[in-house]
């Protein structure tokens, strides 16, 4: 068979190739996403962890997934409350927020976390006792963004509706 013959077999069943490309990725997305369903909803990572376990424990230490009050009220939404002490160069502030997001480098190192409803920690002088109060200010805004490397301290407290 001459290369002509076989280009011009390509070209006449071009549209069967393309569709049967199409499927072979529909299928392994659809069969990847099912499987990943399955994974987090019976909780398939917790339970074999040697097989299904995300390759990144932050996934577990920020969301929750797995700890002592989550596997004793299933079906409950979990909200992480983080209090995270930063250092900014000249100042160390604490932040306190809804753990929103997270993002992580190749190496599955933290590289930033995000806050919403984030407050900041304030000390003000009381000037009749002259000692410091301490009160939370909001921060304006929708989403707060802290970069990782700023973060001395950090502390989760894992949220959940009776």
């Amino acid at each position: 068979m001459r290369a002509k013959d076989i280009l011009e077999n390509l070209y006449k069943n071009v549209h069967w190739i393309i569709g049967y490309f199409f499927l072979v990725i529909l299928l392994a997305g659809g069969l990847g996403k099912l499987m990943n369903n399955f994974v987090w909803k019976y909780e398939m990572d917790l339970k074999f962890p040697s097989l299904f376990k995300f390759g990144n424990q932050w996934l577990y230490h920020l969301t929750g997934r797995g700890s002592q009050k989550t596997r004793e009220k299933k079906n409950k939404e979990i909200i992480p409350i983080v209090d995270v002490m930063a250092d900014l160069g000249e100042k160390t502030r604490l932040y306190r927020g809804i753990l929103f997001d997270f993002n992580t480098d190749n190496s599955g190192s933290l590289r930033e976390i995000f806050l919403k409803v984030a407050v900041r920690g304030k000390f003000e002088d009381d000037k009749e006792t002259e000692k410091k109060i301490f009160y939370w200010e909001e921060i304006p805004g929708d989403v707060f963004i802290l970069p990782y490397k700023s973060i001395i301290n950090l502390n989760i407290t894992y949220y959940q509706e009776e």
